[in-house]
């Protein structure tokens, strides 16, 4: 027959070695967690999580806390519960009660992290939960794209639109290329890129061989990559255009008789006068007795006009209109046509009706 005794050392030998066996059980001698394992999964660099565990007594009796830890500083930390009772607070836990304590993941860097959270007591027991999460990079997208102007002309190399632009922004540095693609979906040219967020590509109209493309649609896109991270912006298309065809346009200026810009009068021998004024039905009457008199009109016509032809009407008053003659010039946009008359021994009378000038206009469009 076993003595109390023999059964007592007994229980204390399978208490200790039980208690060697599992160090830092979930299981320990004062209770248990609940949960007693949790996984924060995908959590992103640079922002936490937390979560309240919650340890319960089973041990038959008080126990005080002396001490709450986790593994791996660097990314997990632990706080004192925002509600219920706290194991930092109240660390003498009732039989039967329970305290609370809230784990912070703070992912430092990418991948899977892990620790331990280990609540030590008086009597040299603990309490374990085992904690995870993964650290991963938020996603890489392209925040804009632009591409000025929409056609160019660098077959002409004249200084106007030789090139089209391409920028791009990225929510985060990575690297990648800028591509551009032709109108049967080959690739043209590829400019590389290295740890930038923001890039722009100027574009000359060449090919990956350094020859001119030829005139037509082209498409540009960037895509960029990280580790484990890939993005592909949406097409942008640009026109490669080249050389000129010539535009003509025509169009007349008219002017009234009476809408003079000068006028002026010589008289040929003393006694000599001229005057202006109108009669009913006519425009501007110009009248000289042994003088002669001018009459300017100015015309402001489009830049690089050229008149093609000038009319006007010219009709005797009274007596005849003496010695005519009509002249043009022009400097720059100003056109002038000056009519002259009179007569060096008589009288001379015009009424100066409608005029206009004919012009055209060549210039160049780019194609």
């Amino acid at each position: 027959m076993t003595s109390g005794r023999t059964r007592l050392f007994g229980s204390l030998v399978v208490g200790v070695l039980a208690f060697l066996a599992f160090p830092g059980s979930a299981f320990a001698a004062d209770g248990t967690f609940d949960p007693a394992s949790f996984d924060f999964g995908d959590v992103l660099i640079g922002q936490s999580v937390s979560t309240t565990l919650t340890f319960t007594n089973t041990s038959g009796a008080d126990v005080t806390v002396t001490g709450i830890a986790i593994g791996d500083p660097a990314d997990f930390s632990v706080a004192p519960a925002s509600t219920g009772t706290s194991c930092d607070t109240d660390p003498t836990i009732p039989d039967g009660s329970t305290c609370a304590e809230q784990v912070v993941f703070d992912p430092a860097s990418f991948g899977a992290k892990s620790a331990t959270l280990t609540i030590t007591f008086s009597d040299a027991t603990t309490a374990t939960a085992a904690i995870t999460g993964n650290g991963v990079h938020p996603v890489l997208h392209i925040t804009s794209t632009t591409l000025t102007p929409k056609v160019f002309y660098p077959l002409v190399r004249d200084g106007f639109r030789d090139f089209a632009t391409y920028r791009f922004t990225l929510n985060e540095a990575a690297s990648g290329a800028v591509q551009i693609f032709n109108k049967r979906g080959n690739l043209t040219r590829s400019f590389p890129f290295t740890n930038r967020d923001h890039f722009a590509v100027a574009w000359g109209g060449a090919n990956r061989f350094g020859s001119r493309v030829e005139p037509g649609f082209y498409r540009f896109r960037v895509t960029a990559h990280l580790p484990g991270r890939h993005a592909t912006s949406g097409f942008l298309r640009e026109q490669v255009k080249t050389g000129f065809r010539l535009r003509t346009t025509v169009g007349t200026k008219t002017k009234r008789g009476i809408d003079w810009s000068a006028r002026s009068w010589k008289a040929y021998s003393l006694g000599g006068n001229c005057n202006w004024g109108r009669l009913p039905n006519a425009e501007l009457l110009s009248t000289c007795l042994a003088a002669h008199a001018s009459v300017t009109y100015r015309f402001v016509l489009p830049r690089g006009a050229k008149v093609t032809l000038f009319t006007h009407v010219v009709r005797p008053g009274i007596a005849p209109c003496r010695h005519k003659v009509w002249t043009t010039g022009h400097t720059g946009r100003i056109h002038r046509a000056t009519f002259t008359h009179g007569s060096v021994n008589g009288f001379s009378q015009c009424d100066i009706g409608g005029l206009s000038m004919r012009y055209r206009v060549t210039h160049k469009i780019r194609i």
